[in-house]
Parts: structure tokens; sequence; C-alpha cells
């Protein structure tokens, strides 16, 4: 089975997720030792104003992951729809997916020391709508391909945990807040990865097309 020029575009879409690691690594090492990521939050790094301890050198860059990241979020989707099972279940996810992307993107364009209110406000629904997307795959996903639907249940179970967290402990802000996001981005890059890879086998990982397919 051959991945259509479509379909190859959200796989690499979604292995371009990695790059937002990349970036908020630079940011961070850039900033001064009073940065804590642990305890500070990753919308710090995009303040585009010094406030308190913070002073980013490179709040662009960081708000420019935050947009990139879900323009490829929302591309990826659109590409590798048709890798899903048909059905309700999969218009649910793409809204979900169109959810987090437009929340992900609107995040860099409002960065919090500008508005904080808004910022949270936009931000907000990809903490929910990324992980119900995931618990929502989790089902199609392992009855096609075992290994990357418990992938999927791990993903969705570490996020979940991490965004209620948030809500309901005491904990470090900035770890509990990248438990809540991060294993999402890593199970977009997994499967964007293996949606390229599975386009040389004959499996099908869906029973009304191919290979994998998050979406």
């Amino acid at each position: 089975m051959t991945l259509s020029v479509r379909e190859r575009i959200g796989a690499v879409a979604w292995i371009l997720i990695a790059g937002y690691f990349v970036a908020e690594a630079v940011v961070v090492a850039a900033l001064p030792k009073t940065y804590n990521a642990a305890t500070s939050s990753i919308s710090s790094l995009g303040e585009i104003h010094c406030t308190g301890d913070i002073c980013s050198p490179l709040p662009d860059l960081m708000n420019w992951a935050f947009m990139v990241t879900g323009i490829l979020v929302a591309v990826g989707a659109f590409g590798l729809k048709n890798l899903l099972p048909p059905g309700r279940r999969s218009n649910i996810v793409l809204a979900l997916l169109a959810v987090t992307a437009i929340s992900c993107t609107a995040t860099g364009f409002v960065p919090i020391d500008t508005d904080e209110s808004l910022h949270q406000i936009v931000a907000i629904p990809t903490f929910i709508a990324r992980n119900a997307a995931l618990a929502l795959l989790i089902r199609p996903i392992y009855t096609q391909w075992r290994h990357f639907g418990i992938l999927t249940a791990a993903a969705c179970v570490t996020g979940t945990l991490g965004t209620l967290a948030i809500v309901v402990t005491d904990l470090p802000f900035g770890v509990v807040e990248r438990v809540a996001l991060y294993p999402f981005s890593v199970w977009a890059v997994v499967a964007g990865v293996a949606a390229s890879v599975m386009s040389s086998s004959a499996r099908p990982l869906t029973p009304a097309r191919q290979p994998t397919a998050p979406g």
C-alpha cells in the first residue's frame, strides 16, 4: 500500500511536531538560571516583556513554536483523516484535533504577558481536546495495531492525569503542565513515523483503509 500525496504530507507534518521540543529546549537554554522548568509554565517562555525573574531572550521563537505546532496538528489531521475508521467517531476526533490546533496556534498569538485572561481562554481547550481525541482513538487503533493502541492509551492516561493534576493538586505546575501536554505531541510524532513506515506494508490498520492512523 502506498500513501497518497496528501497522506504523506500529513505524516510529515506530524513528524515535524518534534521540532517543538527543540524550540522549547533552545529557549530554556537561553534563559537565565532563574527559570525553573519544574515550577514555571511553558507560556512564560513566550513572554515578550521582562516580568519578575523571567526575561526570555527568545520569546518570538517560543510563540512561533506554539503557532507552527498548531498548524502541523491541523495539516496532519487533515492529511491522515482517511486512515481513520469511517463514521461518527472519526468526525469527533477530527473536530477535537481542530480545537487542539486552533488552541495551540492562538496561544502563540496571545503571549501570556500581553493578556493573561485571553491567553488562558485560548490555551485551556488544547489540554482537554488533545487527550479526548486520544481517548476516542484507543479502541480502533488497538483493534488493528495492538502495540500502537497501547501507546495511544498510555499517552491518553498520562495526559489526562496531568491535566487533572493541574486542577486538583499542588504539584509543581511546570511538571504537571508538561505531563498534560507532551504525551500527545510525542504520540503524534510516532503516529507520523508509523504512517510513513506502514505505507510499505500490506497489513491494514483500520477496517476501511490501511496504515496507522491518528487523527
